[in-house]
């Protein structure tokens, strides 16, 4: 096994570490629609994956953010 196999097995994450829990997003996601609405599972993994990949993005940013001297 090459150390470069070894590196990306380091960084191959799960889904589920990966991105925010569904039920946390989908408890949000319910918070704003009226009480009798419904949303669609591919919705809410939609919205799962954006605000994870947008958290992740941010955070991938904040060190070139508060560097700027």
């Amino acid at each position: 096994m090459s150390s470069n196999s070894a590196d990306e097995a380091d960084f191959d994450l799960k889904e589920q570490d990966r991105f925010l829990p569904i039920a946390n997003v989908a408890r949000i996601m319910k918070k704003s629609l009226p009480e009798n609405a419904k949303i669609a599972k591919e919705a809410k993994e939609c919205v799962q994956e954006c605000v994870s990949e947008f958290i992740s993005f941010i955070t991938s940013e904040y060190p070139f953010f508060f560097n700027q001297s």
